[in-house]
């Protein structure tokens, strides 16, 4: 339990497990920053920067499709570690650096949803 307990004390309190169901994803503001926490299909919590790399738009608003968060303003995709996920069609078109949203370090514990907001 206490191993539990330090692991926890370095993360910042996000919002509750029940409030992220499956394929799913949530806007919340911690400590005055735009998050997004959202449910991927293999059940993992992801919390992000709310801003997707493209544009700006709140990715909150967009949706999640299996293990990808998709952007609602063009539809970019980004896959659970952030990067920005090109179709085949485009990527023998376009020749650009990876694309990636800004993640967090997240740990579900307790029923409760923690990440590790760092700058």
């Amino acid at each position: 339990m206490h191993a539990m307990t330090d692991l926890t004390s370095h993360l910042t309190y996000v919002c509750d497990s029940r409030d992220l169901p499956s394929e799913s994803a949530k806007a919340v503001v911690v400590d005055a920053r735009e998050l997004v926490a959202w449910r991927d299909s293999a059940g993992d919590a992801h919390v992000w920067d709310d801003r997707c790399p493209h544009q700006g738009s709140d990715l909150a608003s967009g949706g999640v499709e299996g293990c990808v968060l998709v952007c609602p303003s063009h539809g970019w995709r980004f896959d659970i570690n952030g990067q920005f996920v090109v179709p085949l069609r485009v990527f023998s078109e376009s020749r650009r650096p990876p694309v990636f949203a800004r993640t967090y370090e997240t740990v579900e514990q307790d029923g409760r949803v923690f990440a590790r907001l760092t700058d």
